[in-house]
């Protein structure tokens, strides 16, 4: 292979960004190709070596393998090229041994249609890299014993008639509204011209169009993007609150019209774990298909573990070689959100029974997967906002046959729903501060809100002096947000009963407050039981209640918008403006709809 060439063929518009890691070993380039077909990496402790196979006009072509011999799992990534290319790759990088370089620790690739990985160790310092509106078509780096460093040859694709015409219109529209009066409210907003492409997998090529990147506009003033938009050539815009999840979601609780179990619905026997709080861990065992599952739930806080379903020994005998993953979830910070996977039958037993054969795992805050073959029927089940995955059922003989979800619905209150009285401090327009009282638990809370620019001091609830004098030493916490610019987003905690008062009455003994800035806390105490509470995205608190005796017995909340300040207002209105006259250009060319997609 020739380094640093150019082998796709033709004079191609690229640029290089990285590379990402250590200065250890050599350095190494595979040049300029047409994409990226497969990527087979080794990797233990660290990333090892990989090899990547490149399109050189229609035909493979296999780079040299860059670092070294050692690592003890291999992991193939095969590309459906052309129509699946890849966009992004993210991963972490330190040294392996103390004093050492930093070398590559880990690595996920994510193509237009999926994620791979991630592959080793998640250690070190993370990077994360994402082309818009391009794909990678080459990679460098550095080798020697490992993978030391890694970067990229980014293609660009060429703008065409209508993609000029379309820029030029947002072009304008970042004119009006880049230079916006100095105003505190827009000291920090700078907008950056950039763009991104909109993919629509069912329509033609002029699907991919070009369409304004107001997100880095919105980051800077921290408001989460809250305009939804589908497709130019369909104008389908999702409106509906619950969005396309409503059509995926299921299990007991939910009254949508997903299946009841994905997979095979007629061999192996049913089983159901049952309902908890939460789950912790996932233990797969997979080969050409999913052996065994076993999950370990928590309960009031305490891990209990789920019996393993499938992976009977004349099955797994049959489907070796087998690979073993351990998800352990940031419990209860992070819980599941959405499982997705393939089905179909197996053709090395007799009847070719339908088992799954690939799972994918998807928290609020990672990706986990996919395992398994990525071969047969593909489904994806998501939960919708303010729901969470807290127990699995399915079928299962010889293998993992079908698999299904139980949910829970997030609930009113959080802590002890007997004791004390009930209060309600109303809706405002936003938080100020927030003042509590905690010692071996939270003694009591007062909230200064917004409303229409006045402050508005909220009554004490808890802090009686029987039930203060019980649990010295007391601490006082002042929260003070930067509003309007900042907000609260989440609020976590744990509760439980106080022993020190006659029948342990139930009570909050933790909290922790997290704005679209920063973390406060936690304060108080964690033991007990775990909860989290966070807003759907552009939301934000507006508003507490909850239960009060002699202390804060429990904790809700009230949400609404976050605001949209004058320079996002002036943002939008501009940018519906180029949207409709886009519409114009763009209509006549294709009718076919398409899925729609939020910015």
């Amino acid at each position: 292979m020739d380094s640093g060439k150019d082998n796709s063929g033709g004079k191609r518009k690229t640029i290089i960004l990285g590379p990402w890691g250590g200065n250890g070993g050599n350095d190494w380039d595979d040049g300029l190709y047409n994409g990226v077909r497969e990527i087979t990496l080794v990797y233990g402790h660290c990333i090892d070596s990989i090899v990547v196979v490149y399109d050189k006009n229609g035909k493979p072509a296999t780079s040299e393998k860059h670092g070294g011999l050692g690592g003890n799992r291999t992991a193939e990534i095969k590309l459906q090229y052309p129509d699946e290319f890849l966009v992004s790759v993210s991963g972490h990088y330190c040294p392996v041994v103390y004093g050492g370089s930093p070398v590559i620790r880990s690595l996920k690739f994510e193509s237009n249609r999926r994620t791979f990985g991630p592959f080793g160790v998640e250690e070190g310092t993370p990077f994360t890299f994402t082309v818009d509106g391009g794909k990678i078509v080459g990679l460098k780096g550095r080798g020697g014993w490992y993978l030391d460093a890694i970067g990229f040859h980014v293609y660009h694709a060429p703008k065409g008639q209508l993609f000029r015409r379309v820029q030029k219109s947002f072009r304008r529209l970042a004119s009006t509204v880049s230079k916006p009066p100095a105003t505190k409210e827009t000291e920090k907003a700078t907008l950056q011209t950039e763009y991104l492409l909109l993919f629509c997998p069912n329509t033609s090529p002029f699907a991919s169009i070009a369409s304004f990147q107001i997100n880095q506009l919105l980051a800077a003033m921290f408001i989460t993007p809250t305009l939804n938009i589908s497709c130019i050539t369909c104008m389908q815009g999702d409106h509906d609150e619950e969005g396309s999840n409503k059509k995926r979601s299921g299990g007991k609780k939910s009254s949508s019209v997903a299946p009841e179990l994905y997979g095979g619905t007629t061999d192996g026997g049913p089983w159901d774990d049952g309902i908890y709080d939460g789950i912790r861990e996932i233990t797969l065992v997979y080969g050409k298909c999913i052996d065994s599952i076993c999950v370990s739930y928590d309960i009031n806080g305490e891990l209990v573990k789920g019996e393993r379903r499938g992976g009977h020994e004349r099955g797994s005998d049959l489907n070796k070689p087998l690979s073993d993953a351990e998800i352990k979830l940031d419990y209860p910070d992070e819980f599941l959100v959405s499982v997705s996977g393939y089905y179909c039958g197996v053709t090395w037993i007799v009847g070719a029974p339908v088992v799954l054969r690939s799972l994918k795992f998807e928290t609020n805050k990672r990706t986990f997967g996919p395992f398994g073959v990525e071969v047969g029927t593909p489904f994806t089940f998501r939960v919708k906002d303010g729901v969470k995955i807290v127990g699995f059922k399915g079928r299962n003989g010889w293998y993992l046959d079908a698999i299904g979800f139980h949910l829970s619905e997030r609930p009113e209150l959080y802590g002890g729903t007997t004791g004390g009285g009930p209060w309600d401090d109303g809706i405002f327009d936003g938080i100020r501060e927030i003042t509590l009282v905690c010692g071996q638990c939270i003694d009591s809370i007062s909230v200064v809100y917004d409303k229409d620019g006045v402050l508005v001091k909220g009554e004490k609830h808890g802090g009686d002096d029987r039930g203060s004098d019980l649990h010295k030493p007391l601490n006082t916490v002042q929260i003070k947000l930067e509003y309007p610019n900042e907000f609260i987003v989440s609020v976590t905690g744990h509760y439980g009963g106080v022993t020190w008062i006659v029948g342990a009455p139930v009570v909050l003994l933790s909290l922790r407050f997290e704005s679209n800035r920063r973390t406060f806390g936690p304060f108080g105490v964690q033991v007990g039981t775990p909860f989290t509470f966070r807003v759907k995205d552009g939301d934000q608190i507006v508003g507490l209640k909850g239960r009060n005796g002699w202390y804060l017995d429990a904790i809700g909340f009230h949400t609404s918008r976050a605001p949209e300040r004058g320079l996002f207002r002036r943002v939008r209105k501009g940018f519906w403006k180029a949207y409709e006259s886009l519409v114009k250009i763009i209509k006549p060319l294709t009718s076919v709809e398409c899925t729609c997609i939020s910015l």
